[in-house]
């Protein structure tokens, strides 16, 4: 969403500016087309050595790489497994519709080391969550079957994104 969430964007990149991250917005995919005619997709690298350094002794690693949840997360309260939510939701994820009329939050993984991750996650925070489909007809899509307890503990970081959330 190259002008959605153009604001989110620049918010944080202030945020890693207030903290001393060296960051910036960089377009990648330049040769993918867009709906809106243009090329790329604008995402932001962190080029803070020691940062990046730290996050993978936690246990994060970037995308290319088998993603999962570190162990450290469940140890600390639940409100900062909400934050690792929210951002997870609000950059990987969108309002599945559905043809009975409704909206529910959704994020999608092709990774089945990362899928059951972000459920147990989910389940750690009094969400619950399942992944669509069954065997060998799953789609990668997780759901947030609580919608309510979604709204109130996680829900996206993007205003549109809130938007007619119900079940």
């Amino acid at each position: 969403h190259a002008t959605k969430d153009a604001e989110l964007r620049a918010a944080f990149l202030r945020t890693c500016e207030e903290h001393g991250l060296n960051a910036e917005c960089v377009t990648i995919n330049q040769k993918l087309r867009r709906a809106d005619g243009e090329y790329g997709y604008p995402a932001i690298q962190i080029r803070q050595k020691a940062f990046v350094e730290w996050l993978y002794d936690l246990g994060f690693r970037p995308s290319h790489e088998e993603r999962t949840i570190p162990v450290i997360f469940y140890r600390q309260p639940a409100w900062i497994r909400d934050a690792l939510l929210r951002g997870l939701f609000s950059a990987d994820g969108h309002r599945r519709h559905h043809t009975t009329g409704y909206n529910t939050p959704s994020v999608m993984s092709m990774s089945t080391v990362f899928q059951p991750e972000i459920i147990k996650c989910l389940w750690s925070v009094g969400v619950a969550a399942n992944l669509i489909g069954s065997g060998w007809h799953r789609e990668g899509v997780i759901v947030a079957q609580d919608v309510g307890a979604f709204v109130e503990r996680i829900g996206f970081l993007q205003a549109y994104k809130n938007e007619d959330l119900q079940r």
